[in-house]
């Protein structure tokens, strides 16, 4: 017979973590605060990878932040629309005006 000897006799091994696997540059804010996962999030998510695909940036840029200053940052910062930060010739710019604009600010 093998005897535990972390946890009394009886006991059941309680594991419980807070921690969450995401990256934080990419979580919907839903998923930073914690809150259930729904498709939202998953427009979130698309919204985010074109958003950086068509502008070549990151809508938060591309500073070092710390965690915290990124969450806050996803939670209360206005993104920018693409047509203002995308890199690249003049015509990139002027094709993401309008309708991109419009879809990925309601995306994000």
């Amino acid at each position: 017979m093998t005897k535990l000897l972390l946890t009394p006799e009886g006991a059941a091994a309680v594991t419980q973590t807070s921690a969450q696997a995401l990256t934080p540059q990419y979580a919907a804010p839903e998923q930073l605060l914690g809150r259930p996962v729904t498709t939202a999030t998953d427009v979130y998510a698309l919204g985010l990878v074109l958003y950086v695909l068509l502008t070549g940036t990151h809508p938060l840029g591309s500073g070092a932040r710390s965690t915290p200053e990124l969450m806050n940052a996803v939670l209360k910062e206005e993104v920018p629309r693409p047509s203002t930060v995308a890199s690249g010739p003049i015509s990139r710019r002027r094709a993401l005006e309008g309708d991109v604009d419009t879809i990925l600010g309601k995306a994000l």
